[in-house]
Parts: structure tokens; sequence; C-alpha cells
């Protein structure tokens, strides 16, 4: 059952982590070409 968990609460936090960095890149992309996204 732990490890259930562990696993769930994991590939949480890696695809919270994967929509951070597509943000955070998209934004860098937007300000790279004419500041607009």
């Amino acid at each position: 059952m732990n490890m259930e968990i562990d696993t769930f609460s994991i590939l949480q936090s890696l695809a919270l982590f994967g929509v951070v960095i597509v943000i955070m890149f998209m934004i860098f992309i937007g300000m790279n070409t004419n500041g607009t996204l």
C-alpha cells in the first residue's frame, strides 16, 4: 500500500514539475521573441 502511495505522489510531483518547466520554457521563448507569448 505504501509503495502505491509513494509512486502516486512521485508521479504527481513529476507532473507538477514538468508543467512548471513547460510554463517557464514558454515564457523564456516569449521573452526571446517580441515579448509576446
